[in-house]
């Protein structure tokens, strides 16, 4: 095949634009896997998964979810059972309600949060899977390239032992991030409880998700008050201390609440706080990998084109890719981190923050 490509006299540029076309047609037949494709096993339900749909998917599979709700329901049935029949027990009962109500939904939250988290560190491997797929494709099909280099003269055995070495650590690498995406894919069915026979049809975050122009013009002094007045820890407190107030119980009970009630305000500001700082400096952190990533992607592309056209070497090629694909990962880090860091806070300003023990 090669001995009516490259004929005697050939030069070496005229060997790599035509040897070109061999690679270039391999890596387009052997195309990436799509990165978020649906699970083709036969299923008879299938269950999208995305940032706004895993909620509703743990609502309807979860078991730590459908505990979550059934004990709520449970202590408001407990209150409806005593309501209008027995003052005291409805007073124990009717608080016992309000508490449940008061961390139902931060309950709720935490998991949720717990979920997204993984779902998000899910989606950055795999589509940092896919950008090595098509690294490690190109690699392969430069096999060809190279042999017939190696046989012509054009390249030294080093020159290929160099290649061979460098494509095997690139199907190594694919490899090994291939089977961490696996596991990543079944842990996060495990979380989301989703049933075997259900199709997981994974879907890819989109930009827009991960709009922080809100963190600039946060105004902690307002929201901290916002926390305070919806925070289910403080409200479990301040109802434990209404109760033991309401009930005329020994001095001692009741001043035993309201320092707990006290304390409880004070840990919660201070949590709040922390999140704040955790939130601004993430953010921070993001805008400078932002800059690095771009920065990356332009150096990436200026050397795949000077080596195109003959102007540097491949070996400079090949390390400014990898240099943009250690970034790549380092900005989807920081990303993921802001976009955590961000609902946290705001689930806490909410009253949907995590519940104490």
């Amino acid at each position: 095949m090669f001995s009516t490509l490259f004929k005697e006299g050939d030069t070496f540029m005229g060997f790599k634009k035509t040897a070109g076309f061999i690679f270039a047609a391999a890596v387009a037949l052997n195309s990436c896997l799509p990165a978020f494709a649906a699970e083709t096993a036969a299923a008879k339900t299938k269950v999208e998964v995305s940032l706004d749909t895993i909620q509703s998917v743990m609502e309807t599979y979860s078991g730590d979810i459908k505990t979550i709700t059934n004990n709520w329901h449970i202590a408001k049935n407990n209150y409806n059972d005593v309501k209008d029949t027995d003052d005291v027990q409805e007073k124990y009962y009717k608080t016992q309600y309000k508490i449940a109500e008061a961390q139902y939904g931060a309950k709720v939250s935490s998991q949720v949060l717990s979920a997204k988290q993984q779902y998000l560190a899910f989606c950055a491997d795999n589509e940092e899977l896919a950008s090595m797929k098509k690294s490690y494709d190109v690699k392969n099909a430069k096999a060809a390239y190279y042999n017939a280099a190696l046989a012509g003269g054009y390249i030294s055995q080093n020159d290929f032992n160099d290649y061979t070495q460098d494509a095997a650590k690139a199907k190594n690498s694919y490899e090994a991030k291939d089977a961490e995406v696996t596991r990543e894919r079944a842990a996060l069915r495990t979380l989301l409880s989703i049933p075997s026979d259900c199709v997981m049809d994974i879907q890819p975050v989109p930009d827009s998700a991960f709009d922080f122009s809100g963190i600039a013009g946060i105004n902690y002094g307002q929201d901290v008050i916002l926390m305070a007045n919806n925070d289910p820890n403080i409200r479990t407190a301040d109802l434990n201390y209404d109760y033991t107030d309401a009930e005329g119980t020994d001095s001692g009970t009741i001043e035993n609440s309201q320092i707990a009630l006290s304390q409880t305000e004070a840990s919660e500001k201070a949590a709040f706080k922390k999140l704040y700082d955790t939130l601004q400096s993430s953010y921070s952190a993001y805008q400078t990998e932002t800059q690095s990533y771009t920065q990356a992607k332009q150096t990436a592309d200026t050397e795949n084109k000077k080596s195109e056209l003959g102007y540097s070497s491949q070996a400079d090629a090949d390390s400014a890719a990898l240099a943009l694909q250690s970034e790549k990962s380092a900005y989807f880090a920081a990303r993921n981190s802001v976009y955590i860091n961000y609902l946290q806070y705001t689930n806490m300003k909410n009253g949907l923050g995590s519940i104490s023990a």
